[in-house]
């Protein structure tokens, strides 16, 4: 995940008698833009964005420098705000501010579109940081936690919530698409190995031990050992063509390629165990 620097996006130093310490085991806190921008921008306005974030923050709130200790755009970067070692003044008071982190949403209710994930991935990003360099707790809190205030917003904090689960899988695909493809992948997959159990089941009540199995594998002929590969190729190769259909959306077909694939593995066994 990309980082951008204080020196890369261009800050102004802060004030260099602002107050720094911050609990050793703070939470960290997620909040947005408010009204923010009408998205979608161009990812190269979002350096001065940032700047226009930390010249509002020092000259209209008089604060000693941007308040947040990391800013994530919706494109995926995460910008480095006071780090992972100084407390924020985003929270609302200096008890939250010592207490929790602070990372923002470069997101507000002007955005008008669904929360992207990329910048989900940002801000966990930025958590994972705070976590790993600066001891910060699993806990994670909306700015509304603190005090009275729709910050983050709605969706975000309803993400917040639920534990920001990582917003996979991709998307290139619509939700239910996902769901409904990963449900049949795992399906497809639970009888192939329904039938590899069986499978071995059956060599195990024939009395062939699995080392057996493969000891008595290795000294087939060349001839055999080649069509044997050949056909266990064959089932992989249909294996991938039902991950295909699922990629396809052709679920009414995924049904008759497992049904394909048992038949092969099926073949296969009735191969080894005719050469055994």
């Amino acid at each position: 995940m990309p980082l951008v620097t204080r020196a890369e996006w261009g800050a102004r130093p802060p004030d260099p008698n602002r107050t720094t310490s911050i609990s050793p085991t703070p939470s960290t806190t997620v909040h947005w833009e408010g009204d923010g921008w009408a998205w979608p921008w161009d990812h190269s306005t979002c350096d001065n964005k940032v700047r226009g974030i930390q010249d509002f923050h020092m000259d209209g709130r008089g604060w000693s420098d941007i308040a947040y200790n990391y800013v994530n755009c919706p494109h995926g970067y995460t910008y480095e705000g006071r780090g992972y070692d100084e407390r924020s003044s985003a929270n609302g008071q200096n008890s939250y501010n010592y207490a929790s982190f602070a990372t923002q949403a470069m997101w507000g209710s002007r955005a008008g579109a669904k929360v992207p994930n990329a910048l989900k991935d940002a801000l966990l990003f930025s958590m994972a940081i705070l976590r790993d360099k600066g001891n910060a707790t699993d806990v994670v809190k909306g700015h509304r936690d603190w005090h009275s205030t729709d910050c983050p917003g709605d969706e975000l904090y309803a993400w917040v919530k639920a534990g920001c689960p990582d917003p996979t899988p991709p998307t290139v695909f619509e939700d239910a698409k996902v769901e409904a493809g990963m449900a049949l992948s795992q399906e497809a997959t639970r009888q192939i190995a329904a039938t590899m159990v069986a499978v071995l089941d059956q060599e195990v009540k024939d009395g062939q031990s699995l080392h057996e199995l493969v000891q008595t594998y290795s000294a087939f002929n060349a001839e055999n050992t080649r069509q044997n590969v050949d056909q266990a190729e064959h089932a992989i190769g249909e294996v991938d063509e039902a991950v295909d259909l699922v990629l396809k959306d052709d679920f009414a077909s995924l049904k008759a390629q497992v049904d394909n694939i048992q038949q092969t593995l099926s073949q296969l066994l009735a191969k080894l165990n005719a050469q055994s």
